[in-house]
């Protein structure tokens, strides 16, 4: 299982191109979204068809930026990420370690990508994602951020 996970991981690095072009100018693509010291901007989840013995693969792309005025470090804390089905029900969640870090000038791109474990499953319908975050010497924060699973190019 391990060695498998490791692939996958490796594939995933190649993997953030596909995301891209399903998720970055998606036109169901959420608004952007601003919390005090953040702003996510043309934030998407997109599905496209997963690796062999497995289902969908997700991809969240877009941007995260300090909010205009905020002139202190931000340090992102955790990125997780619900795929939900037709009745609002998470059935695929995960959280990203590797997110965590400053911010700095931001992110943009792709940043967290799952295979689904259960092969054959149909692609989720929307998406939830929450960020943890906060200023360098402030509380942790939380912004979420939802809307519809680009399914674009998943192949019917």
């Amino acid at each position: 299982m391990q060695r498998t996970r490791r692939t996958i991981f490796g594939a995933v690095l190649v993997i953030p191109l596909i995301g891209v072009a399903a998720c970055g100018d998606s036109p169901t693509a959420p608004s952007p979204q601003t919390a005090h010291e953040i702003t996510l901007s043309r934030i998407g989840v997109g599905a496209s068809r997963g690796f062999a013995g497995f289902g969908p693969f997700y991809s969240v792309c877009g941007g995260i930026s300090p909010s205009a005025g905020v002139t202190e470090d931000i340090v992102l804390h955790d990125l997780t990420v619900h795929i939900r089905d037709a009745a609002e029900r998470t059935f695929l969640m995960w959280s990203d370690p590797s997110f965590a870090g400053r911010l700095g000038l931001g992110r943009s791109g792709c940043f967290a990508s799952q295979s689904d474990p259960i092969q054959g499953r149909a692609p989720g319908t929307t998406f939830l994602i929450r960020v943890t975050y906060s200023r360098v010497t402030g509380p942790s924060r939380l912004i979420e951020l939802s809307g519809p699973v680009d399914t674009t190019s998943f192949p019917q």
